[in-house]
């Protein structure tokens, strides 16, 4: 069975800890899903966030283990 783990954040603006985060916990799972948060508090709009998160993945080299989603999204 596969290990896979959720994690939920405003990402507003993806920041190092939030990295931090996704690497300490890929050590353990398989597969993590990003829930990107959407309040009206956020400075940001979701979608530029939602797209942040998912350069910053790419560039990691993680697509294959890490997905992002809205908090709008079933999960």
């Amino acid at each position: 069975m596969a290990n896979k783990g959720l994690m939920m954040g405003g990402f507003n603006p993806i920041h190092y800890g939030h990295m931090a985060l996704i690497e300490t916990g890929l050590k353990d799972l398989d597969s993590l899903r990003l829930l990107v948060g959407n309040k009206s508090i956020y400075v940001l709009p979701e979608d530029l966030r939602i797209r942040a998160v998912n350069s910053v993945i790419r560039n990691l080299e993680l697509q294959d283990r890490v997905s992002v989603v809205s908090s709008g999204e079933s999960l």
